[in-house]
């Protein structure tokens, strides 16, 4: 099962054509600066691009997404490896094929085991603090490569930014500055255009400076030789110690890479009103992605939102856009590596930067903030338990938090269970009145979202009734956005606001 058919090939051609390249343009700096994100070589990460986008469209059931390397993945590979090997090494890059073959292990259990609702377990409130923290510790990796700034060995993020900032003396003024005029000018073009490619205007233009002006001699890092050719196939090195070690962490990611591209993927077909998504066969599909790359040495990989919304809005129609690009970055791979010699890291790091701000979501933050005390806990709980010890814990913590709390919120285990399963009945029309009957909360806010809009609609001007019922900031903003937009009125919403 897959996105791609030959009729649909041949309709959608020229669409897909110029969607492939417009992801490929955009993909090349975003995978070599993921790459150093995650503590490998910059080559890797044009590996990790390369072959995921050639396996996802042979079995996934969204035409529109992009899979491959993407920032919070990235940062967790980190987080995993960097204690057991040093980053860069021969022995961290074995690691990294073998997590990420044990991801696509997880990922393919989750579908024999049919656990596609699994995404339902990760509410807003988690995904917006692991999001927002693993953004901000990305923004500070960033910061040594655009500072050139000495941070020595840090073992925690603290320990990183007191070394950076007692070592400012070091900093390397003209990195510095040309990082920054990256940023503002990428943020530039972003504001007259989103689709224009600033990264790739950048990335460019590092280059050429980098040549014209030697400014390897004036102190400027630069990423030097990436070698030619495709990634050669080889057996991830496996160690039953290792791999009792690495499964946890291997567990986290699969969850998280999975919500991520489910969600990415839920958000286009919606969109395009045609939702044939099946989230079982997504599992199969990024597990098969993962599981295939890590005999090529790639680290984990997911679907991106970044590149899947470009490819969506240049018009992309089926997978076959995807492929493209993959055939686009294997040509870059063969002929075109000698050109990043001149690729100053500060750029690299510029882009990157640019990349992960819109991880934090003031907005979404604060709406949490507004509709539940205790689902700003939990969000605020995952941030600073991502920031401070490790994305992997934060997001564990921030699900059995959230877990628990819904359990509290609907009454005991039993309702939560059917609520999860959306086995009840979420309203019935009583005098007028469309009255729930069932709590929502974020293990079926996107159910209840779709039943109450088709009996909205099937019983035009009516009440609706959430007396007594728990909400959390999920469920709560259900409501809101369905009184906002059919211009119903919602009785007793304030009792049910935690």
């Amino acid at each position: 099962m897959g996105t791609i058919s030959r009729n649909k090939i041949r309709k959608y051609l020229r669409e897909d054509l110029l969607a492939g390249l417009t992801v490929a343009i955009l993909v090349i700096p975003q995978a070599m600066g993921y790459a150093l994100i995650a503590g490998v070589p910059p080559i890797y990460g044009l590996y990790t691009a390369f072959i995921p986008l050639l396996i996802y469209p042979l079995f996934g059931s969204s035409p529109h997404i992009i899979v491959g390397c993407a920032a919070i993945p990235s940062m967790m590979v980190f987080s995993s490896l960097s204690s057991m090997a040093e980053p860069f090494s021969q022995e961290y890059l074995q690691l990294t094929a073998m997590l990420t073959f044990l991801v696509g292990v997880c990922l393919v259990f989750f579908r024999i085991m049919r656990f596609g609702k699994l995404a339902r377990l990760i509410s807003r409130s988690v995904i917006y603090g692991y999001t927002a923290g693993a953004a901000i510790l990305i923004l500070l990796s960033q910061l040594k490569y655009m500072l050139r700034a000495n941070v020595g060995d840090a073992s925690s993020s603290m320990e990183y930014v007191k070394n950076l900032f007692s070592n400012m003396s070091s900093v390397h003024i003209l990195s510095l500055s040309m990082g920054i005029a990256a940023i503002v000018f990428m943020l530039i073009l972003r504001k007259i255009n989103r689709k224009i490619p600033s990264a790739i205007f950048v990335l460019l233009g590092g280059i050429v400076a980098a040549f014209l002006m030697n400014l390897e001699s004036k102190g400027v890092e630069l990423v030097k030789e990436i070698p030619a050719g495709l990634p050669s196939f080889g057996l991830p090195f496996l160690d039953w110690q290792l791999t009792l070690k690495l499964l946890p962490y291997s567990f986290i990611i699969a969850l998280v890479a999975y919500v991520q591209s489910f969600a990415i993927a839920k958000t286009f077909a919606m969109q395009g009103k045609d939702d044939g998504l099946d989230p079982n066969q997504e599992l199969f599909a990024l597990g098969a992605s993962n599981l295939i790359s890590a005999f090529f040495f790639c680290f984990p990989n997911t679907g991106s939102l970044t590149k899947s919304a470009v490819n969506y809005d240049a018009g992309s129609k089926t997978g076959f856009s995807s492929l493209f690009a993959g055939a686009i970055i294997g040509l870059v791979l063969l002929f075109f590596t000698a050109y990043f010699f001149y690729l100053p890291k500060t750029i690299l790091a510029a882009i990157i930067m640019v990349a992960v701000l819109k991880f934090i979501n003031i907005k979404g933050i604060l709406g949490v903030f507004k509709s539940s005390g205790i689902d700003f806990m939990i969000l605020m709980t995952t941030l600073l338990v991502t920031l401070f010890i490790n994305i992997q814990l934060g997001v564990f913590l921030g699900v059995v938090l959230s877990i628990f709390v819904g359990i509290y919120r609907v009454g005991g285990f039993g309702s939560f269970v059917k609520i999860f399963a959306q086995s009840d009945q979420v309203a019935v029309v009583v005098n007028g009145e469309l009255k729930l009957t069932s709590p929502i909360i974020y293990t079926n806010a996107n159910n209840a979202n779709q039943k109450l809009r088709a009996q909205l609609k099937d019983n035009g001007d009516v009440t609706l009734n959430a007396d007594h019922l728990e909400m959390d900031a999920d469920g709560i903003d259900v409501l809101r956005m369905l009184s906002d937009e059919y211009g119903v009125e919602i009785i007793n919403t304030e009792k049910s606001i935690g």
